[in-house]
């Protein structure tokens, strides 16, 4: 964090003198609050998914929805974009600078020209799929809009994305380090003086391909007046070792 006026707003979120973030329970055990948040957060993003999926236009307005949707029993902030800088060390020990409150508009301006390019991945064409989603999920990684719950908010907005194009995400075909992994060199980085360096998307790439598998009667414009894309067989779960892509280096820039 930098600035006292960031300081206050992050502090803000917390109970006074603890570690604890604000919550409709009023629970200020840490680890009861994360229970209570996987268990009601886990239901709603369930129900979301497969009985009453949130409507909107695949834009920041959409994502906002879909965090309500998931976190607003749990957090009275819930759906809200948050207002001060957000950071993250990174193993290598560098730092992942998320986009900054100031940045919200232009990255959100540029979300929806690449959605609405491809009329909302419903006429995308299979051969593009992968780069785009991929660039889709960078933008909103990028974006890391809220306190808690970016992962699942954006997941489930990846999952209605997705099928719009006739595939589905196996998100458990893919191991947790592995995603990290990608998604951390997809983040722009700090070197210092408040310069960042692009992330690069090979790694998601790789991600996506594996975890995207057509849906039998899903079809876009692209694929219509056909039957349907035939379903694959059961894939390897894809680890960080499979990824086979090199770390990348920073021989003139500082670590945090």
């Amino acid at each position: 964090m930098s600035g006292d006026t960031s300081e206050s707003k992050f502090e803000a979120l917390f109970y006074p003198g603890t570690q604890t973030l604000i919550n409709h329970f009023g629970v200020k055990d840490p680890q009861k609050l994360a229970q209570l948040e996987r268990d009601h957060s886990a239901a709603a993003a369930l129900d979301a998914k497969l009985l009453n999926p949130v409507a909107g236009n695949f834009d920041l307005q959409h994502m906002q929805e879909i965090h309500r949707r998931i976190l607003g029993d749990v957090y009275p902030w819930a759906g809200q974009v948050r207002d001060y800088p957000l950071f993250k060390r990174r193993k290598d020990g560098f730092v992942t600078e998320f986009a900054r409150p100031d940045e919200f508009p232009k990255i959100a301006q540029d979300l929806v020209k690449l959605i609405n390019s491809t009329e909302k991945f419903s006429a995308i064409p299979p051969g593009r799929y992968v780069e785009q989603i991929s660039r889709v999920y960078q933008i909103v990684n990028e974006m890391h809009p809220f306190r808690e719950g970016n992962g699942r908010t954006h997941r489930l907005y990846l999952d209605y994305l997705a099928e719009r194009a006739g595939y589905q995400l196996q998100f458990s075909k893919v191991t947790p380090e592995a995603w990290t992994h990608a998604a951390s060199m997809s983040a722009r980085i700090s070197i210092g003086n408040g310069e960042r360096v692009e992330g690069r998307t090979q790694e998601l790439q790789k991600v996506f391909a594996h975890i995207s598998s057509p849906v039998a009667g899903k079809t876009n414009s692209y694929l219509r007046g056909r039957e349907g894309l035939a379903p694959e067989g059961p894939k390897q779960i894809l680890g960080l070792a499979d990824l086979n892509v090199a770390s990348r280096s920073y021989k003139s820039t500082r670590r945090l």
